[in-house]
């Protein structure tokens, strides 16, 4: 079961009022390998026009084409392995603006990191031009920058004005909570369209249960949801309960087993605080920064 985080997407941005909507039969998954298609066409271009211009006003002459052209595509590729692996590409990412331009610089640099590393290790130094690879660093810095701003604005633009097919989630509440009306505006900020919502009690009576009665009619319920959204046809279905009901959600969990279908785990609101913190590894598990010692070292939660 994956874990979705609450972030914050392009406020602001509303569908327009008062005109017949057009809609494209398509969703940000669709979208996502056109964008990074478009990132390996423009990073190869640049690293030959960066080569080009740097011999041709440098050193009076245009340099070996074909040399800028194998330097442009390998840095493209390493760029895009490295950004799908920091997941620049995931559908709900790319509508989040500051962090898409965050970390497709920080992928950026750490190509240059790991091509410089190559070359120093093979020897091979001799063979590039440092002016013309500093040139395409630097020219790079803006335009994945610039890029990254105006691929996340145009994202969070059409999927706030429901030009793109959304993707279709089934969501599974709580009465009364403003976790699930959190979890809503969330989804859909980030293309997502819930087309069924289940609430469950969360009373102590109906989590407690008995043998003949409450408990049976919990998974009675159960079942009846997962009934549902089988026939709803959803493409994912979210859980959004708070995560101290551990034993429920594991239980809703194996119910929802039985469709083929992604699960995923919305953060509640305590939780989700945290998680924008800073996050490390303490042993085998997942920790938490919290607040800083008097020495301003960080202090790891336990």
């Amino acid at each position: 079961m994956a874990l979705a985080r609450d972030v914050t997407i392009a406020g602001g941005m509303s569908r327009p009022a008062g005109r017949e909507q057009i809609i494209v039969p398509i969703s940000l998954n669709i979208v996502s390998p056109f964008i990074a298609l478009f990132d390996f066409v423009w990073i190869a271009l640049l690293g030959v026009a960066a080569g080009q211009i740097y011999h041709a006003v440098a050193l009076d002459g245009g340099g070996d084409l074909s040399k800028h052209i194998g330097i442009g595509i390998a840095v493209a590729a390493l760029y895009c392995i490295l950004a799908h692996a920091a997941q620049l590409y995931l559908a709900s990412n790319l509508v989040r603006v500051r962090w898409e331009v965050g970390h497709s610089f920080l992928v950026w640099l750490a190509v240059f990191v790991f091509l410089a590393s190559l070359v120093f290790l093979l020897k091979i130094g001799a063979d590039f031009s440092r002016g013309a690879v500093i040139l395409f660093f630097t020219a790079g810095v803006v335009m994945t920058i610039a890029v990254r701003f105006f691929v996340a604005r145009i994202c969070a633009f059409v999927v706030a004005s429901g030009m793109i097919k959304p993707i279709r989630v089934g969501l599974i509440g709580v009465n009364d909570d403003t976790e699930s009306g959190d979890a809503v505006a969330t989804l859909e900020a980030q293309g997502y369209s819930v087309v069924s919502r289940f609430f469950l009690p969360l009373d102590d009576e109906w989590l407690a249960g008995d043998p003949g009665g409450a408990e049976s009619g919990r998974h009675r319920r159960l079942r009846e949801i997962t009934r549902l959204l089988r026939n709803r046809q959803v493409d994912e279905i979210f859980i959004a309960i708070p995560w101290h009901h551990q034993s429920l959600i594991e239980e809703i969990e194996s119910e929802l087993r039985a469709l083929p279908l992604p699960v995923k785990l919305v953060a509640d609101n305590v939780t989700a605080r945290l998680l924008q913190a800073v996050l490390h590894l303490a042993g085998q598990r997942l920790g938490v920064v919290v607040r800083r010692g008097d020495d301003g070292r960080r202090v790891p939660a336990t």
